[in-house]
């Protein structure tokens, strides 16, 4: 966690747009989240040391997880959209998001 509030400083404020992006989709399906959190990334091919992931962890069958994960996805790209140059580039660049 350490590390994700290191690569997220200055990018707090879109992180709390995604969670409410979450739990909005979630409620809206009545579905459960169990956690939601924001760790940080590590690839495997580079030495890339700034990604973030956020992980949402929800109480659904693997379909309704996968509609969930493509409605996030939309929702995520009309905020992209929304953003400021910089945050779009963060976005795009640096956040991923995971459903489990």
């Amino acid at each position: 966690m350490r590390q994700a509030r290191r690569r997220l400083k200055g990018h707090e404020e879109l992180l709390k747009k995604l969670v409410v992006i979450a739990k909005r989709e979630a409620a809206l399906r009545a579905m459960p989240i169990l956690k939601i959190e924001a760790l940080g990334a590590w690839s495997h091919e580079y030495e890339e040391k700034s990604g973030i992931v956020v992980h949402v962890e929800v109480q659904a069958t693997d379909q309704q997880r996968f509609s969930f994960w493509e409605e996030i996805s939309e929702r995520v790209d009309s905020l992209r959209d929304t953003l400021s140059t910089e945050e779009k580039d963060f976005l795009t660049d640096q956040i991923s998001v995971v459903v489990d």
